[in-house]
Order: C-alpha cells, then sequence, then structure tokens
C-alpha cells in the first residue's frame, strides 16, 4: 500500500519486518529442497531414456545413457556454442524427446 509520507513507510516496514521475521525464525531448508527435486527430475529423466532407448535385456541400474556424436552436444551459455557442454539429464524434456535419435544406451553387463 503506497503511502505519502516516506516516513511512515519506514515505520510501518520496520514493525511489519520485525513480526515477520520473528514468526518466521525456523529454517525453511530451501536449499534442501531445490537439491533434491533435480535429484528427482534427474532421477525421472534417466528412467524415461533408459525405457525408450532399452535394448538389452540386462541390469538398467548399471546402464549409461550417452550421446553418439559428442560435437552435437547442447551447452549452457551463449548461442554460439563457447560454454559448457550440458549433462543429458539436465536437458529440457522437449530437448531430449527432440534429441532422443542422438542418444545410446551403454549397458555394462
Amino acid at each position: 500500500m503506497p503511502y505519502a509520507d516516506p516516513e511512515k513507510k519506514k515505520a510501518y516496514m520496520a514493525k511489519y519486518n520485525k513480526q515477520w521475521y520473528s514468526q518466521n525464525k525456523g529454517t525453511r531448508k530451501l536449499v534442501e529442497r531445490a537439491v533434491d527435486r533435480k535429484k528427482s527430475l534427474r532421477q525421472r529423466k534417466k528412467t524415461w531414456l533408459i525405457s525408450a532407448l532399452s535394448s538389452c535385456d540386462c541390469d538398467t541400474e548399471n546402464a549409461e545413457v550417452v550421446i553418439k556424436d559428442t560435437d552435437q552436444r547442447i551447452r549452457w551459455g551463449p548461442k554460439d556454442d563457447s560454454g559448457n557442454p550440458k549433462a543429458i539429464y539436465d536437458y529440457s524434456w522437449s530437448e531430449l524427446q527432440t534429441n532422443l535419435p542422438n542418444f545410446e544406451l551403454r549397458c555394462n553387463c
């Protein structure tokens, strides 16, 4: 809510912030939750890729998804491909579907 008087706003915000921070002292574990979500997402992508590429009857726990031609790797950063290459499981779902023919499954049987 806008205030015409900056001093009133400053006083209100000081009171509000003191109350908010006293009510929200506990840790919210935002980093841990984000890391867990990222791990879960990468695992779902790995499972999907292995099921889409599965051509062997061996244990898929030890299977690894790789790019056939490493020159076709998508890179982080600028569009001129000067950035670092993405990990396969960091590709977006649409990039995974589009680039599925470029991936292969290596079974460590």
